[in-house]
Formats: C-alpha cells, sequence, structure tokens
C-alpha cells in the first residue's frame, strides 16, 4: 500500500522596497506580474502623418474665404461693438494635427508618449497628450517642418521607442488658435506683403477679452503663457478703466490698457493720444509676444490690426480678408461692404485718392496723427522676415 504525501512548496514573495502599499492595483500589476517587455521585441509602426505628409490646419470654410473662392456677402444688420450679441456657432478654431500609430504587442501595464519637437534630435520638445495609439495637437506654426516619434514605458522603465518621423504644416494662412473659453484668435503672422515679405509667427495675436464674457480657463491659460509666450496684453476698451488693473493671465505679464473706438471713430482728435500710445507700444521689441483684444476681437481690435497690417506693407485684399475673418467667430458677420467698415475706408481717402492702396493712405494718417516713421520702421524690423 502506498501512503500519499503532500507536497508543500512555500513561496518567499517580497514586495520591492518601492512599493510603499499605495500603488494601483493596475500600476502593481504591471511592475510585479506582467511580462518584462523589451525594446528588441516590440516594434512601434507610425501610420499617420506619413513622412514628409503636408498636414492642414485651416477649416475649408475659412480657406474658400481667404482664397476667394467663397465671397463674404454682406447682412445688413445694426452693429453695437460696445454689446456685441452671440449670433452663431464658434468657427475659429484650426483643424487638429492627428497621430496615429500601431505596437506590435498589446500587453497591459503599458502607456504611450507622444513627442514633438522642431529638430530632428528633440534637444527641445512637447509632450503631447495621448491615448495608447492615438493622439492630437493643435495651434502648430504655419509652414514648419515637425518631428515626431512614440515611446512605450512599463512602469518608469522605457519599453518601446519609435523611429522618427516629420511632416510640414501647410502655409496657408490665417494661423488660428484654440484656446478653451476664449474666441476670434488668430495670429497676424504668416501674411505675405505686397512686396513679398512674410510676417513673423508668434508675436502679434488678436482675440476675445479673456476676463469678463469669456472664461479664462486652464486650457487657455497654458496655449497663451505655455504655447504663445505673451508677454504684454493690450487692452482696448473703454469699460476696462477703473476696473481692470491686471492682466488675468497673472503678473508675468504686462497690462497695457489704451482704450480707443473703432472705424471711423478711431480717426477722431479725442482718439489720437490712443493713437500714438498704441504704436508706441508696438514699435517696442519688448512688449512680443502681444495679445491684443477688445471685447469680441472684431471692431477695435480688427481696426488696429488693419493699421497695423497697412503698416507692414499688406495689400488690399489681404487686409480685407484678415478683417473679415472675424465672421467665422461667435459675434456675427463682419464684412468690407458693411454699413460700418466702409466709413473707414471713406475716412482713409482723405489722405489719398481713392484708388490708391490702403496702406499707403493708413501710413499717411498714421505720421499725421504723430507716429513717427522710426516707430513704424520698428514695427517692421519686429514683425516682418
Amino acid at each position: 500500500m502506498y501512503q500519499a504525501r503532500a507536497l508543500v512548496v512555500k513561496l518567499d514573495f517580497r514586495l520591492p522596497e518601492r512599493y510603499n502599499g499605495s500603488m494601483p492595483p493596475r500600476r502593481w500589476r504591471a511592475l510585479f506580474l506582467d511580462p518584462i517587455l523589451t525594446e528588441d521585441t516590440m516594434r512601434i509602426q507610425l501610420l499617420s502623418p506619413h513622412e514628409g505628409e503636408i498636414v492642414r490646419q485651416l477649416p475649408d470654410a475659412q480657406r474658400d474665404h481667404v482664397t476667394g473662392r467663397t465671397p463674404m456677402e454682406d447682412l445688413p444688420h445694426k452693429l453695437d461693438y460696445l454689446n456685441p450679441d452671440v449670433v452663431s456657432l464658434d468657427r475659429t478654431y484650426p483643424l487638429p494635427v492627428r497621430f496615429r500609430w500601431q505596437l506590435s504587442e498589446n500587453p497591459a501595464g503599458l502607456y504611450a508618449r507622444l513627442h514633438l519637437s522642431l529638430s530632428p534630435d528633440f534637444s527641445k520638445e512637447s509632450m503631447l497628450p495621448c491615448q495608447n495609439w492615438a493622439g492630437a495637437a493643435e495651434n502648430l506654426l504655419l509652414g514648419t517642418r515637425y518631428y515626431w516619434k512614440v515611446t512605450f514605458h512599463q512602469g518608469e522603465k522605457k519599453a518601446a521607442e519609435s523611429d522618427v518621423a516629420s511632416f510640414v504644416t501647410e502655409s496657408q494662412p490665417p494661423r488660428l488658435i484654440r484656446a478653451e473659453g476664449l474666441s476670434n484668435i488668430r495670429d497676424l503672422g504668416g501674411w505675405t506683403t505686397a512686396e513679398g515679405r512674410v510676417i513673423r509667427q508668434g508675436l502679434f495675436f488678436r482675440g476675445s477679452e479673456m476676463d469678463t464674457h469669456h472664461r479664462l480657463t486652464n486650457h487657455a491659460r497654458h496655449v497663451l503663457l505655455d504655447d504663445l509666450g505673451i508677454r504684454t496684453e493690450l487692452d482696448l476698451r473703454y469699460s476696462s478703466i477703473g476696473s481692470i488693473h491686471e492682466s488675468p493671465l497673472g503678473p508675468s505679464v504686462y497690462y497695457a490698457l489704451i482704450p480707443t473706438r473703432p472705424y471711423e471713430e478711431f480717426f477722431l482728435d479725442e482718439h489720437r493720444r490712443s493713437r500714438l500710445d498704441i504704436f508706441a507700444l508696438l514699435a517696442d521689441p519688448n512688449a512680443y509676444p502681444v495679445y491684443v483684444h477688445c471685447w469680441a476681437g472684431a471692431d477695435r481690435t480688427g481696426t488696429v490690426a488693419l493699421m497695423l497690417g497697412a503698416i507692414l506693407g499688406l495689400d488690399d485684399n489681404t487686409l480685407l480678408r484678415e478683417y473679415e475673418l472675424t465672421s467665422f467667430a461667435i459675434w456675427g458677420r463682419r464684412t468690407a461692404k458693411s454699413s460700418f467698415f466702409v466709413p473707414l475706408l471713406e475716412s482713409l481717402d482723405r489722405y489719398g485718392a481713392p484708388e490708391e492702396p490702403i496702406r499707403t493712405k493708413a501710413v499717411r494718417f498714421l505720421q499725421e496723427t504723430g507716429v513717427t516713421e522710426a516707430q513704424m520702421d520698428s514695427i517692421r524690423r519686429i514683425l516682418l522676415a
């Protein structure tokens, strides 16, 4: 007769010293139970954007407008720029650049990191939020080559790294900016002047206010401070006098309150001091990057941006189409044929013949105001490539 014997195996399972009992169960499993993966056993395939692809950020409606495929027709309505009404959905956001990739293995416990850089050695890079198989970027520079790669990690250990791929963003302006809670933000950079020079990107931004009728979200704060690097906020609102004393972006941003009026009112003598102060500020290289706004970033901001574009040498078509881009914001249509914009053009006609370019008449007007040639030359040196 055989006597059964029990086989007892004693397991000594000790947790590493770095485990303090607070680690989530899934992370604990990834560190101690899941198989250890290495770069030799895993492969990451980058799917899109593919190498050398030209990537669009400008939506079709804005593209058709700035290229002249769909002229902006005027809608007769009374404009109250001091109390603009929200009349449409916000269509001022850019298209995101979407990234996709795949992994040869699909084990639990891995997480991805999406790396984006302007240099192939990733000496300076951005880490973009992503899921394990996809990610997105926004607010990228126009006409610029970007490099990207993906790494997968298991705990603190890098398990796999992809090859490096690159893509080029399309050069067609405008460069639209998405900042959650705000509206109508765009970079004046990217446009080509009548003499063939290009306005530098990342220096002059126009948009909505941030503290009254819009909400400055954490995302918007990150975009304006970290991504765009705003150093100066130029507020054009009279309503801010006595009520706002510093930028909602914080003390690192210089707050310049220089109230003015739009359209033909901009030409009145009572606003001469404002005109001088605005362009003195814009002639200071230490002020940039600048964020300029009124309430909607449409009328007062649009008037100042048009004058600045004239100093830089933009042709009539570009000046008018850039102004009309506000029509894609929430504040209703703005067109060069409107009853409130035509008087601005008529005011400029006092400084030259009707057939002369807007830029020529606007520069004469600003010279008569007292904006010096040295200040305008400084603005051109700062903003023109």
